[in-house]
């Protein structure tokens, strides 16, 4: 009997290379997919929802009584761009932050006024299980993830009366925080308002012309 030779195949460098590039494009498409229809993950920008979750945030210990407490941080406050975590601590307290919006203390309330420098801790992040609510109904205490709608401001023209023009806009201000959003609305008055001034164009505002009438009693 003889023995039926065996043939042994070798693997090219370049057969190596074209196998493990396919398996890396499968293994992206397969995320992309998983991430578009099944689960996708999110962190947590704001403190809107502390203190079930936390956004960007400085973890302070009360001086006065050594309790532990978070106090969120707003990039736009200490000079960063939106959803940026400064690379370094920082006072937690800059010359930029209002008197009202200093940190105080949950448990005794008082106010934080150390001058040390603080890490920022980065916001929660949370798995998102997607169209979940396609089979079971919304249960309280679910968290629900909303998408940020389209933040590009809007102008529209949208009526022509007899008397009026009614300009329609629309922008937003984020984070939200009341005091914010009247500073950014004076200032966008104030520009309208200095923009018509410059062109000649004159504000109707609302008059009213009232005329008195005085009776002259004749003698009787």
């Amino acid at each position: 009997m003889f023995d039926t030779p065996k043939t042994t195949y070798h693997k090219t460098v370049f057969q190596s290379m074209m196998e493990t590039f396919e398996s890396l494009i499968i293994a992206f498409i397969l995320a992309f997919v998983f991430r578009a229809f099944v689960v996708e993950a999110f962190v947590i920008p704001t403190g809107s929802m502390a203190d079930t979750l936390r956004g960007a945030h400085f973890s302070l210990t009360c001086p006065k009584c050594s309790y532990p407490y978070n106090f969120g941080f707003d990039p736009g406050k200490y000079g960063y761009a939106k959803g940026s975590i400064p690379p370094h601590p920082l006072n937690v307290i800059p010359d930029r932050l209002r008197p009202g919006s200093i940190p105080n203390c949950p448990l005794c309330g008082e106010p934080f006024d150390q001058t040390d420098r603080y890490w920022v801790s980065n916001g929660d992040r949370i798995l998102v299980l997607k169209y979940i609510y396609q089979f079971t109904e919304p249960a309280r205490w679910d968290v629900v993830v909303n998408r940020t709608p389209d933040m590009v401001p809007r102008v529209y023209f949208t009526e022509f009366k007899d008397f009026y023009l009614n300009i329609l806009m629309i922008y937003w201000v984020t984070p939200p925080n009341y005091w914010d959003f009247q500073a950014v609305n004076q200032q966008v008055n104030l520009t309208i308002m200095r923009a018509f001034e410059a062109e000649g164009i004159e504000f109707a505002f609302p008059t009213q012309t009232l005329y008195v009438k005085k009776d002259v009693k004749k003698d009787g």
